[in-house]
């Protein structure tokens, strides 16, 4: 069993293209992946603290997960003075459920978001919707 943090589970949505994970996406995107019993044999996901660095660069407001000051995954630090890395790979990643994720249908995901904010009355989804869920959300139009 691959146990994922908070953390790696956040900065891997960021990796595969995600800017912002609000809690649908977060439940959602985590209960698609856990509807596939070799996902749900393979992940067990914790909560915990978050990390001096993933503190220090991602923020949490309004229960949303999102890059500080602009930054983005190709964002070059410093974790060591001289060295400079992508900040993705100070976040950390987790490579396993990458190649899950790569795999999901965010479609479907999309779609229960989209509806569960129609449910709630809000007129203007795409106020909540980050960039690749906008592309995902085109393709679904475009559907049906």
């Amino acid at each position: 069993m691959v146990t994922i943090t908070n953390e790696e589970y956040i900065a891997t949505m960021f990796e595969i293209g995600f800017e912002r994970i609000d809690p649908l996406l977060y439940t959602f995107t985590i209960g698609e992946l856990l509807l596939n019993e070799e996902a749900r044999d393979t992940f067990e996901f914790i909560s915990g603290q978050p990390n001096q660095v993933f503190s220090y660069y991602v923020e949490y407001k309004n229960g949303v997960y999102s890059l500080k000051d602009g930054r983005t995954i190709d964002t070059n630090i410093s974790p060591v003075e001289g060295v400079n890395i992508p900040l993705i790979r100070s976040l950390k990643p987790n490579a396993i459920l990458k190649e899950y994720l790569n795999t999901l249908d965010f479609k479907k995901v999309i779609d229960k978001k989209i509806k569960s904010l129609e449910k709630a009355g809000y007129q203007n989804i795409s106020y909540f919707l980050c960039p690749k869920e906008e592309y995902i959300r085109k393709s679904i139009k475009t559907k049906r």
